[in-house]
């Protein structure tokens, strides 16, 4: 009897089509080469498609010849450069210059009738103004749409993490890729969960300087540090490192503990005034700001995000000692 055997069905994944031109892009002053699908860079690229295609038209509705879906990512397309930037199926113009050849005819473009330049030459583009670390997470994200971190327990390589997924944001700014703006977004935020670490300093100061306010990495770090933060930080007037911070980022924080805080039903007239009468012996005297004996209102909005019955987490010497992580 032959020896039967189970037959697994094995899904196959479909190639995508990037075409058949590259780009030969150097980044940064070192002028460092990668070679990259051009079709790929620019559809998800302002940026590169102005500096590549700039007369490429948005691929969608029918081919020309055809007259079939343009369908990409699955079909082949070319596009007019010459002149209108019309999208056409490759192998439809493939068909249509060996027609026009055999005819010894000048081939032209199917939708303005202009010359056909199907020269599949690699471009050479120079960007000094971009970095490389950034732009080797791109390229991967490009191809694959993830980007790869690398964990680690020493708090420099942490930061160093954070800086360099804001590095990625940034460059995502400067070539107008909002689709890779977001990836870095969530990645910074799924290495705050996993990692248990959040912005310090220097990537702070990053953040402040080179994006524009409103951005969605100002949002993260502001929201991270709100989820973060502990009264300890801001005992130390003299040597805390929170007076480092940028003046937006403190006002941002400002504004979002103030969305956390619980809503008051009604405003009771005496309970604040109690709360906050000056005591005898405590004229002048500003350190008592910050200590355990403050009113039942403050203790009340450190806690108000705590599941119930759970206690907080020991507070953090300060904003960027390594035991400030996320609860």
């Amino acid at each position: 009897m032959a020896p039967t055997h189970n037959r697994v069905g094995v899904k196959k994944r479909r190639a995508i089509k990037h075409g058949r031109k590259v780009a030969r892009v150097q980044i940064g002053t070192s002028h460092e080469e990668f070679t990259i699908h051009e079709d790929l860079l620019c559809a998800e690229s302002l940026y590169f498609k102005s500096k590549l295609q700039d007369k490429r038209k948005d691929i969608e509705g029918d081919c020309p010849i055809c007259h079939e879906p343009l369908q990409p990512g699955v079909l082949e397309i070319t596009f007019c450069s010459s002149s209108c930037g019309a999208n056409v199926h490759y192998e439809c113009m493939r068909s249509w210059i060996e027609t026009k050849t055999a005819a010894n005819v000048v081939v032209t473009c199917p939708m303005c009738r202009s010359w056909w330049v199907s020269s599949i030459k690699p471009k050479l583009l120079r960007c000094p103004e971009l970095a490389v670390k950034p732009f080797e997470i791109y390229v991967e994200w490009l191809y694959h749409k993830i980007i790869s971190v690398e964990e680690s327990q020493e708090e420099a390589e942490k930061d160093q993490l954070n800086k360099d997924l804001v590095q990625a944001y940034i460059l995502g700014v400067k070539v107008e890729d909002r689709s890779f703006r977001n990836a870095a977004i969530h990645a910074m935020a799924e290495v705050a969960r996993d990692v248990k670490t959040y912005p310090a300093l220097g990537t702070i100061e990053l953040v402040y300087q080179e994006t524009r306010a409103g951005s969605g990495i100002r949002k993260l770090v502001v929201a991270m540090w709100a989820i973060a933060a502990r009264r300890d930080w801001l005992k130390d007037a003299d040597t805390g490192d929170w007076k480092d911070l940028p003046e937006e980022f403190t006002r941002d924080l400002a504004l979002a503990f103030i969305r956390k805080r619980k809503a008051r039903d009604t405003w009771d007239l005496d309970a604040v005034k109690a709360g906050n009468e000056e005591k005898e012996g405590s004229e002048d005297s500003e350190s008592d700001m910050g200590s355990e004996s403050e009113s039942d209102d403050d203790d009340d909005s450190d806690s108000s995000n705590a599941p119930e019955n759970e206690s907080l987490p020991t507070p953090p010497r300060g904003p960027n000692s390594p035991e400030a992580v996320l609860p």
